[in-house]
């Protein structure tokens, strides 16, 4: 005779079933954000950088090693930096350094090329776009992105500021409130990796550079200020304590 051993069947809790669901919108929400993310295109450049530009060279759409090119190139307001310079000739292309101090802004740069032979003469035209960091501007929904969780970070900032402040005007030790300060701080320092990488505006990056010094300078203070503070009070309550005879120390 043969027993059969009885299965019971595990229960999913509810709790384990959100949990799932919580894994499954977290990997969506990375996956998002990757596709979100500016990628580095060949022509576009870092502001403030050389430039070296090559070209093959043809005239009339055929091969012309011996040909003379000459380039001028024009700023995003339609500036002449450079004016019809000669190229220099590498045999199978031309090239030509765009010096550093001449991409002073961001933006779309155009250049012309005219390469001239003994069977004629060719004129073209070519761009590349300049940036703070050397990658393509990112997309609209991208800005929206890094802009709401901005004001995310802000509001919980004003949070923890009057919550700090109320601890403070009540001479309460808060250890937790520290550590919260120190998890906002990390994560100001993440975005602020993350808007210079990808966007980097001028006035927005100086204007988080300088809540993270303050937060950073605060958040060293904080500690030694509760230190003291716990000192004070533990003393103030051992005074207070009565002893074995219920005299007051």
């Amino acid at each position: 005779m043969t027993c059969k051993r009885k299965y019971k069947k595990k229960k999913i809790t509810k709790k384990e079933i959100k949990k799932k669901k919580g894994k499954k919108r977290t990997t969506l929400l990375l996956i998002f954000a990757l596709l979100l993310l500016p990628v580095v295109v060949a022509n576009t450049y870092q502001i403030n950088t050389t430039i070296d530009i090559r070209h093959p060279i043809r005239v009339d759409g055929s091969p012309a090693p011996n040909a003379i090119c000459n380039i001028t190139v024009l700023n995003p307001i339609n500036n002449i930096i450079v004016d019809y310079r000669e190229m220099e000739n590498k045999s199978s292309s031309h090239n030509y350094s765009v010096n550093y101090s001449l991409i002073d802004q961001v933006g779309t740069y155009v250049y012309y090329i005219t390469c001239i032979d003994l069977d004629g003469n060719e004129t073209e035209s070519f761009e590349f776009d300049v940036t703070f960091t050397g990658k393509e501007e990112p997309s609209g929904i991208f800005k929206v992105v890094l802009t709401i969780f901005f004001i995310f970070l802000l509001a919980i900032l004003t949070y923890l500021v009057m919550y700090t402040f109320g601890k403070l005007t009540k001479f309460e030790v808060d250890i937790i409130n520290v550590a919260y300060n120190w998890g906002f701080l990390f994560a100001l320092l993440g975005f602020y990796i993350v808007f210079n990488t990808y966007w980097a505006d001028a006035a927005i990056a100086g204007f988080i550079t300088l809540i993270i010094t303050i937060t950073g300078i605060t958040n060293g203070f904080l500690p030694i200020l509760f230190f003291f503070i716990s000192v004070i009070f533990g003393t103030l309550k051992k005074r207070r304590m009565p002893d074995v005879f219920g005299r007051r120390r």
